[in-house]
């Protein structure tokens, strides 16, 4: 109950038991937008309640900087963009040549299956191609710097995604 004022963000995480999943997706989300607090709050929770960074490198960050570049990369070069029907979106893709949409996964049937880029790329004009491109080598070199060095995880991720949140002027 929060009385006569209104229920914040913050009330609610109070009440409502998140699950790791659930904090996947949302540092997922915040980094896609662009923000930098929800996404920096988001993964110290997530260190602080245990997780693993590499484990948070590989399944919230990384998978959404790839599905952002490919997302931009299919709008760009063959003007297939993400409206709000999935099927349309997946459809366009099936009508290209095979060896044009290599890296979106597939199907057991061998049809494209671009969820999660389709969940994406609407975002992608939130970022230019080269600040993509670099976001992904940020994230191997965040990967190299987590397996190899005694660095703490916390500030390799928090360093991570300041750089790929970062605007340049």
């Amino acid at each position: 109950f929060v009385g006569e004022r209104e229920a914040t963000v913050a009330d609610v995480r109070g009440v409502v038991s998140s699950t790791h999943t659930g904090y996947i997706f949302n540092i997922g989300d915040a980094l896609v937008q662009r923000n930098l607090p929800e996404t920096l709050e988001l993964i110290e929770d997530q260190l602080r309640s245990g997780q693993n960074a590499i484990g948070l490198l590989f399944a919230a960050i990384f998978p959404k900087i790839r599905s952002l570049l490919y997302g931009l990369e299919l709008q760009n070069r063959h003007g297939i963009r993400a409206g709000r029907d999935y099927n349309s979106y997946v459809s366009a893709i099936d009508q290209l040549p095979p060896e044009e949409w290599t890296f979106v996964p597939k199907t057991t049937k061998g049809k494209p299956n671009a969820y999660p880029i389709f969940s994406t790329a609407r975002y992608a004009r939130n970022f230019t191609f080269d600040e993509l491109k670099t976001a992904y080598e940020l994230c191997l070199d965040a990967n190299l710097r987590l397996v190899t060095t005694g660095m703490d995880p916390d500030l390799v991720l928090k360093q991570l995604v300041t750089r790929i949140l970062h605007r340049s002027s």
